[in-house]
């Protein structure tokens, strides 16, 4: 294990930081950052009409608005579905 990794875990252990297997040791030149699992965020979705094409939520959101639509409106209005990704984890890093 590199220097700094092995410094920056010791002091997480003597401070007594419960989550140790959530931290990863990042260095940037000659800092050392602290990579911690913060939450989740929900997943990105886009729309897609039975014709398998796909559109992009934003798209769908501007057309609403120059219709004087909501989003979910304009979508029922014409058949699309909306379709979620996967959810995405959020990291903070930390000086140390």
């Amino acid at each position: 294990m590199n220097n700094h990794k092995q410094l920056a875990l010791e002091s997480l252990i003597k401070i007594g930081t419960p989550a140790l297997k959530d931290v990863v040791c990042v260095r940037c030149i000659n800092n050392v950052f602290m990579k911690k699992f913060s939450n989740k965020i929900r997943p990105d979705y886009w729309y897609m009409n039975q014709e398998r094409w796909v559109y992009h939520k934003r798209t769908i959101y501007e057309r609403a608005v120059k219709l004087k639509l909501t989003e979910g409106e304009y979508a029922t209005k014409n058949n699309l579905v909306k379709c979620f990704g996967k959810e995405k984890l959020k990291f903070s890093f930390e000086r140390y």
